[in-house]
């Protein structure tokens, strides 16, 4: 019986005997079986499946010495081991021993000083030399080897991918490194959006056991290397060499946040195979979703090119790729289909993201490849979201609810820390959706306790950017259920919650996060202040949509821009209403006309005529103070314009509007007859 049989891990067929110190793989254990004998240093380089003669054995044990590889022994030599070495030695000592002692005269002082000038020139050139090109010291900090080894990632073309391959455990000659890099490099994406960097050798270059120290320092450290270099995805793992697999680990940004990653898995064949290749690289790729710096050309040419190359593939999938590696090619398909819906806002390709995903999540299989499983629900489960969002289709959300909820349950937050907090973040939003829609005010309690939850892990020390975004979406969650409440201690709670997150989201580092959170909380000071008629309040939403609109580029934000303009518009009527005067309505008239300006007609109808009406209201408001019957006039014209379009987009705002209308036409023939 074999190791493999004897062993028989199910999850992984690997022995125990192929996994190194320090290795990334669970341990089998099993009751009923045979620990494997423990070999001597003699023996260990004739076994069955051992490395071939003259190469170093990459599997050594947690009690056995390091090997030291002789780089001068013949063809047909073993690899050197400590005896080896220390009979070497005690030879040489006998060899001194038996040769005579020849007397030489002694150098004339002439002589004397030149050599000692020689001398001193070549100790200070061994002492360089040493220095530069002899061996490194042992690994004490692979932060300091990261230095000395990665470029600045910052310098580099921003909008191309950053992927950063790590020493490989059991990849001591870096074969399967070199195999590695290549198969990345087959995958041209967008025009070559992949950077390779591998790391320079911080240990001793002639010691295998340094090797495997490096790599394990860097499988241990792989977040913190991650997050030091600002890499977007690090690569690392392991050769298993009785299996001929390729153990590959990835760590890459969640959510842009760019200091906190997930992890990913691969196993792969060490003989990549074509078919291999591109579904590795494109993956690598896909990742690109969640790179918040590649501009929208760059990630759209990469999931076209992710599509092309894949979707052969996929139509006829060879027999040599595993069940993971297949729900690897459809969850890559499902990535690439999701941004091209995204940014073209075409339900169809949303539709087909979903249907990768359910491929992707039969291949993997909930209860055998479970983390692979949870990370696709939770894709599928974002993919559903913004398709029940795009088209109003709750029953997508309620899908999406359900698939976050079963990733939450195989991926606790005692296993994935991190991965958790990202789905309780996804569910709240879901749940956020689904209970504003429905007027649920449970599923909008159930998203703030779960934003709560993911705020638990995502603190603001070590995750700054996540907990701001998970802040500013607590606001909302918490926002949309004090007003359906009317709870004004919950309204309370949004503006904590937006004023925190405005401390990570600040003017100079994140301006547009900015922006659209003071937008949001502008729009809560409002609503208290409106209901506590407390001009405070009110005077302090004026001065958050002001902020706002500072950061706000009209060209670039053209949404984002105008709603600020409409908002501020209505917190400065909101202010001349409550003061009894006009003072506030000239401005505010200003705020509406600019917002009104990039809010088009026949593409955006609803914000245009509700523009429409408000600008009514405030002539209204100026022509019944002022008595003046010019902008009594031009409310009505506004109020006409307004029912135009809501009378069939919103017949019930439509009749508010109508009344107005008819108000404003009994104040103008007041003015007449008054005149």
């Amino acid at each position: 019986m074999n190791d493999k049989e004897k062993w028989e891990n199910p999850a992984s067929d690997i022995p125990e005997d192929a996994v190194s110190p320090g290795s990334i793989l669970p341990k089998p254990a099993r009751a009923d079986s045979v620990a494997p004998e423990v070999r001597s240093p003699e023996t260990r380089g004739r076994e069955v499946g051992a490395p071939e003669v003259g190469g170093p054995d990459v599997r050594p044990r947690a009690n056995d010495p390091l090997p030291i590889i002789d780089r001068n022994q013949g063809a047909a030599g073993q690899p050197s081991t400590a005896k080896a070495a220390d009979t070497f030695a005690a030879d040489a000592q006998d060899r001194l021993a038996e040769t005579p002692i020849i007397a030489k005269p002694k150098p004339k002082p002439g002589r004397r000083i030149l050599g000692l000038c020689v001398a001193a020139v070549i100790g200070a050139a061994a002492v360089l030399g040493y220095q530069y090109f002899g061996p490194k010291p042992e690994v004490e900090s692979f932060a300091a080897c990261v230095d000395r080894s990665v470029p600045n990632l910052q310098a580099v073309d921003g909008q191309k991918l950053s992927v950063i391959l790590l020493p490989l455990i059991n990849d001591a000659e870096n074969i399967q490194s070199g195999l590695v890099q290549s198969a990345l490099e087959t995958f041209e994406g967008s025009d070559g959006p992949l950077i390779q960097v591998q790391t320079v050798d911080c240990a001793l270059v002639d010691d295998a056991g340094s090797l495997l120290k490096l790599a394990s320092i860097a499988s241990e450290n792989s977040v913190e290397i991650a997050r030091k270099t600002g890499a977007d995805v690090l690569i690392w793992g392991e050769v298993l060499p009785d299996d001929q697999l390729l153990e590959l680990r990835m760590n890459y940004p969640v959510d842009s946040g760019r200091a906190h990653f997930a992890t990913d898995q691969l196993a792969l064949k060490t003989d990549f195979g074509t078919d291999q290749e591109t579904v590795f690289a494109a993956k690598i790729w896909s990742m690109s979703t969640v790179v918040d710096r590649l501009d929208a050309d760059s990630i759209s040419d990469g999931m076209a090119a992710t599509l092309e190359a894949l979707t052969p593939i996929s139509v006829n999938p060879k027999p040599e790729l595993s069940l993971q590696q297949l729900g690897n090619l459809y969850h890559a398909l499902g990535d690439a289909e999701y941004v091209l819906g995204l940014q073209t806002e075409d339900s169809n390709r949303l539709e087909s993201a979903i249907d990768h995903y359910r491929s992707a999540a039969e291949m993997f299989e909930r209860y055998r490849f479970t983390d692979d499983w949870a990370r696709n629900q939770n894709d599928m489960g974002v993919a559903l979201t913004a398709l029940g969002k795009k088209d109003n289709r709750n029953q997508e959300i309620g899908l999406a609810i359900t698939a976050l909820q079963d990733a939450i349950v195989e991926m606790p937050r005692s296993r994935a820390p991190l991965m958790w907090a990202q789905l309780q973040g996804h569910l709240a939003e879901a749940l956020n959706t689904l209970g504003t829609r429905d007027a649920n005010n449970q599923m909008l309690a159930d998203a703030v306790s779960a934003y709560r939850l993911a705020l638990t892990v995502q603190d603001r020390e070590n995750y700054p950017v996540q907990w701001g975004t998970t802040q500013h979406n607590l606001g909302a969650a918490l926002q949309a259920l004090g007003q359906r409440a009317g709870d004004p201690a919950i309204l309370e709670d949004a503006v904590i919650a937006y004023r925190a997150a405005l401390e990570v989201r600040t003017a100079e580092n994140l301006p547009k996060d900015h922006a659209i959170t003071q937008i949001n909380l502008g729009s809560t000071l409002m609503s208290l202040g409106a209901r506590a008629q407390n001009t405070e309040l009110v005077s302090e939403a004026v001065v958050a949509y002001r902020a706002a609109i500072d950061q706000l580029d009209k060209e670039n934000s053209v949404i984002e821009w105008a709603t600020a303009q409409h908002s501020l518009g209505n917190a400065l009527a909101l202010l001349a209403e409550q003061n009894d005067s006009t003072d506030n309505l000239d401005a505010a008239l200003m705020a509406f006309s600019l917002a009104l300006e990039s809010f088009d007609r026949q593409t955006d109808p609803t914000r245009w005529a509700v523009t429409q009406n408000n600008i009514g209201n405030v002539l209204h408001t100026m022509g019944d103070r002022r008595r003046d019957p010019e902008a009594v006039i031009a409310a009505i014209a506004a109020y006409e314009a307004a029912v135009s379009v809501l009378s069939e987009t919103a017949p019930a705002y439509a009749e508010r509007v109508v009344e107005s209308l008819a108000r404003a036409q009994v104040l103008q023939q007041t003015i007449a007859q008054s005149n």
